[in-house]
């Protein structure tokens, strides 16, 4: 999907795509997890 979008001139979407699937950092304790699997966690629905 990424290259997808680069080669289409969608950088705004390139950039989304990045941060959706890659991983980050926490700034106050720098662990790293994914975007798409916390907002999994965060709207889960209560069993």
């Amino acid at each position: 999907m990424y290259e997808t979008a680069v080669r289409d001139g969608r950088y705004p979407l390139a950039e989304a795509i990045v941060h959706l699937f890659g991983r980050a950092e926490c700034p106050r304790c720098a662990a790293l997890f994914t975007f798409a699997d916390e907002y999994t966690a965060a709207n889960r629905p209560l069993v």
